[in-house]
C-alpha cells in the first residue's frame, strides 16, 4: 500500500486545523504534564516529525484563514470606495434630483411615492440612492420607493445638499437669548 503524497497533502488540508491544533498541543506543552500520559519518551523521539506536521499544518492553516482575511479585506475596501464615491455623486445632484429626494428629508420620512416611470427617479435609483418598494404597479399611479440609509444618513447630516435651510436655531439658542 503506498501513500501518494498529494491524497495525504488533501487530507491534511481537509483536517489542516486539527492537526495544527493537536501537534502544536503536543510539541508545546511542558514534558511534565505529557509524562502522565506515558507519551513523554514518544513525544521525544517523533518530535521532529511532530515539528513537521505542525509547520505544514500552519501553512495550510494560514493559506486557508488568509485567503479568506484578505478577501474580506478586498470587500471591505470595495464598499469603502463605492461609499465613498456614492457621498460624492450626492454632490453633484441636479435641480431636478433635489426636488425628488428634498421631501425625504424634509418630512423626515424614508418613504415617498414617486412616479415609477419618472426618468429622475429611474436615474437615481440606479444610483442606489432609492429603492422601489413595490416592484409592480399600475400605470399611471405613484409607487413606494424607500431612500437607502446611508443616502437618508448623509443628507440628513448636509441638507444644503438638497437647498433645504435646516440651521433653524435649537430650542437652547432660544432660551438663552429670552433669558
Amino acid at each position: 500500500m503506498q501513500v501518494k503524497i498529494d491524497e495525504a497533502v488533501k487530507l491534511l488540508d481537509q483536517y489542516a486545523w486539527a492537526v495544527w491544533l493537536v501537534t502544536g498541543i503536543v510539541l508545546f506543552v511542558p514534558p511534565a504534564w505529557l509524562a502522565p500520559l506515558g507519551m513523554g519518551p514518544l513525544v521525544a523521539q517523533i518530535r521532529p516529525y511532530i515539528g513537521a506536521f505542525f509547520l505544514v499544518a500552519t501553512v495550510l492553516v494560514l493559506g486557508r484563514y488568509g485567503k479568506i482575511g484578505r478577501d474580506w479585506a478586498m470587500r471591505e475596501v470595495t464598499r469603502r470606495k463605492q461609499g465613498a464615491r456614492r457621498q460624492e455623486r450626492l454632490h453633484h445632484l441636479t435641480a431636478a434630483e433635489q426636488v425628488v429626494l428634498r421631501p425625504f428629508i424634509g418630512f423626515q420620512t424614508r418613504t415617498q411615492y414617486l412616479e415609477w416611470d419618472n426618468g429622475i427617479v429611474i436615474g437615481l435609483q440606479k444610483e442606489q440612492i432609492i429603492d422601489n418598494v413595490a416592484p409592480y404597479a399600475r400605470e399611471g399611479l405613484p409607487c413606494s420607493f424607500n431612500m437607502r440609509d446611508w443616502a437618508y444618513t448623509y443628507l440628513t447630516v448636509h441638507p444644503e445638499l438638497l437647498g433645504l435651510d435646516m440651521l433653524a436655531e435649537s430650542p437652547a439658542t432660544d432660551n438663552e437669548a429670552a433669558g
